[in-house]
């Protein structure tokens, strides 16, 4: 029963990710096709803490022909300019979307100020191209080193596996980016690299999960650029606590892509490999 169960529910998932699908396929003539092509290998560094303690091993890993990824707010830290990447990846809404939130507004211009003032080399900036026409973007076009490669973010959930990776083959979906991370794994992959090594991929966020005695979910946020995290009640984007079911629903989602990423790999002939000291991915190969 449970197997029929199953099967019926991909069935209409699927039948949904078709509708989606077709429902955006006239944006697919609004964005360019990203033709960016590595033929070698690609480090993608994501934001865990291991990051800092993982530093002289990705030194001593790079070589000359390897390329560098970075996300959100690796601008902002002296990383930056000593590793010089040539690709940086924002699909978060918060930093395109006009806000009250000063504290939203704070972390668009510090990332924006930060790409400005200090990029002054060839840097390929992928952007949702829901950020097409925002002020955020407007500024960036201040430097004439960032080339803007806006992509189309049309996430497709469950169904068929097989039918979600011809989508994202042909630009016509994207899995959910649950966290940049899943984004910038997936647009490298599309980039046909040999191999793809991750780094600063902890995931270990249900470590620092305190549930307070008001039944509140708090949370440590920690990144590795970050010296003193708080700890910070954890919302939804209404502003609503989150429940504690719900918090390890949304981790065991994220995590379920990476295996989605692992297989579609495959289609590219591309290794994914975590390098990550610490780590919660089990999707990719270790070393």
């Amino acid at each position: 029963m449970t197997r029929i169960f199953n099967l019926v529910t991909i069935f209409f998932k699927s039948l949904v990710n078709i509708l989606v699908v077709i429902l955006h396929l006239p944006g697919l003539f609004c964005v360019r096709k990203m033709g960016i092509r590595i033929n070698g290998r690609i480090h993608v560094l994501g934001n865990g803490p291991s990051l800092k303690d993982d530093y002289p091993a990705l030194l001593s890993d790079l070589s000359e022909s390897d390329s560098i990824m970075v996300v959100n707010s690796f601008a902002c830290t002296d990383y930056f300019e000593k590793l010089k990447p040539q690709y940086y990846i924002l699909v978060d809404p918060a930093f395109f979307t006009e806000t009250t939130d000063e504290r939203i507004k704070g972390l668009q211009k510090s990332i924006s100020d930060a790409l400005i003032l200090k990029t002054q080399w060839p840097l390929h900036l992928l952007l949702s191209h829901t950020a097409r026409k925002s002020p955020f973007v407007k500024r960036l076009m201040e430097n004439k080193n960032i080339v803007l490669d806006f992509i189309r973010v049309v996430p497709v959930y469950d169904g068929s596996e097989s039918l979600n990776r011809l989508f994202y083959k042909h630009d016509l979906a994207t899995p959910p980016f649950r966290n940049v991370l899943i984004a910038a794994i997936f647009f490298c992959i599309k980039m046909s690299p040999k191999e793809i090594v991750i780094w600063g991929a902890d995931h270990s966020w249900h470590e620092d999960l305190i549930l307070g005695r008001d039944n509140v979910l708090y949370i440590k946020d920690k990144h590795f650029y970050e010296g003193n995290p708080k700890m910070m009640a954890h919302r939804n984007k209404f502003g609503e606590p989150i429940k504690v079911h719900e918090m390890f629903t949304i981790l065991a989602r994220a995590l379920k892509i990476y295996h989605v990423l692992e297989a579609f790999s495959h289609l590219y002939n591309c290794r994914i490999v975590n390098k990550s000291s610490i780590t919660w991915i089990d999707a990719f190969v270790r070393e």
